[in-house]
């Protein structure tokens, strides 16, 4: 059996410096004045790349390889059909906007 450690405390810094002279919120606003940050396919992206590690993590290391399980001591069953859903979904909904936004000429 597999003795998981869970630390009391944990934290972590992420430095956004993008650019030299620019913040992250000047960037932005700069990205939006020129027409070159497009949301659509920045979330279409990003939902289709999570979707697909979670059904990767779901498939491939949880069933698969038998790395780690989403919970033991259970039947994991409707855990594992929830998280593949939840990864087909995401999967289905950022391909449907990086579509749209390609069509439309954004992405």
């Amino acid at each position: 059996m597999a003795i998981v450690v869970i630390p009391a405390f944990a934290s972590a810094t992420i430095d956004c410096r993008l650019v030299p002279g620019y913040s992250h919120d000047s960037f932005l606003a700069d990205l939006r004045r020129s027409g070159a940050f497009a949301p659509a396919p920045w979330w279409g992206g990003l939902l289709l790349g999570a979707g697909a590690f979670q059904l990767y993590d779901g498939t491939i290391q949880h069933k698969l390889l038998r790395l780690h399980q989403i919970r033991y001591h259970v039947n994991v069953v409707p855990y594992d059909w929830t998280w593949n859903i939840l990864a087909a979904v995401m999967l289905a909904a950022g391909l449907v906007l990086l579509l749209r936004a390609h069509r439309t000429g954004r992405g």
